[in-house]
């Protein structure tokens, strides 16, 4: 998925998730592909799958961020905020859950509250620039990238 090659990693983890249904960390990686790949009902659909099998999972937070990034990547940015709120409350060091926060809130029209949050998210996260983003997060498609880096822009995320 980090390579962008989407259809392998679906197919690997729908053969891993074939072998062993019960497989929470199965669900939650094709929920994860599905999601960056921008096949919200999909993600979904197996993200719930993943909390359904383990709902005390220690990686909870990684389960309810493919859900967020599912219903940002649909333009349903409250969702979003929700699910990414959830997340952070469980992992507050959650780095990609805090980005997606931040253009969450800035998408659902909460601008200010997306910039102050993003000021907090720089001191942890220094490198954090445009660049760095289409580098280093796996949206599998252009205009997916583009939508996300809307969102961080409207934050206040600069070029550099």
């Amino acid at each position: 998925m980090m390579e962008r090659r989407t259809e392998e990693s679906i197919a690997a983890f729908r053969r891993a998730a074939s072998l062993n249904p019960s497989s929470a960390a199965a669900h939650a990686h094709l929920g994860h592909i599905f999601a960056f790949a921008g096949r919200d009902r999909e993600a979904i659909e197996h993200g719930e799958d993943a909390i359904r099998l383990s709902p005390l999972d220690p990686d909870m937070a990684l389960f309810l961020g493919a859900l967020a990034v599912a219903h940002y990547t649909a333009g349903r940015f409250a969702e979003a905020v929700r699910y990414t709120t959830e997340a952070l409350r469980l992992r507050p060091g959650f780095q990609g859950g805090q980005r997606l926060r931040c253009a969450s809130l800035a998408q659902a029209g909460m601008v200010d509250e997306a910039r102050s949050f993003l000021a907090t998210v720089r001191r942890e996260q220094p490198q954090l620039s445009v660049d760095w983003i289409r580098a280093s997060v796996p949206y599998q498609t252009p205009q997916l990238m583009e939508l996300f880096l809307e969102g961080m822009r409207k934050a206040g995320l600069g070029e550099d």
